[in-house]
């Protein structure tokens, strides 16, 4: 699903994977999206006046729908970092690992959610950074799978 993305900054396929999906799901989602963002504008920028992006200073990306999307691809990275950590794969190397193991199949991560899908959106879908550019949002709670029953 990621050749697209395959070696992108140096990451492996679990992370590109992640980042195959989001891109697909925000490009399925965007063209009605950007058909609601369209006619609210129209509805509520009257005489120059930029009412639209008082209520949604994101834009198209303030839409609950790219918000829920967000949301779900920022917790799979969350739970692949958390898998990552589990793993020991993050930590820094030594000079003992070196010429070690199989350099071709080292794990990468973990990395900041917003770091994968919003500051390097930029370099792998250009298109969608300039919708995404002012999101600044971050899931306030947790995922359902840790919160305490």
């Amino acid at each position: 699903m990621a050749d697209e993305f395959v070696g992108f900054a140096g990451l492996d396929s679990d992370y590109t994977d992640v980042i195959a999906r989001w891109v697909s799901s925000l490009r399925q989602e965007l063209g009605p999206v950007l058909s609601w963002w369209n006619d609210l504008q129209k509805r509520l920028d009257t005489n120059g006046a930029q009412i639209s992006r008082l209520h949604w200073p994101a834009g198209p990306a303030s839409h609950p729908r790219m918000i829920a999307i967000f949301r779900e691809h920022y917790f799979l990275v969350h739970w692949l970092n958390i898998k990552r950590s589990a793993d020991g794969s993050d930590h820094a190397p030594i000079e003992a690992d070196w010429g070690n193991g199989d350099e071709g199949g080292e794990k990468s991560g973990p990395i900041a959610p917003k770091l994968l899908l919003l500051e390097m959106m930029e370099d792998y879908a250009p298109d969608l950074w300039e919708h995404f550019r002012l999101f600044i949002y971050t899931p306030v709670g947790e995922d359902q799978e840790l919160e305490i029953s």
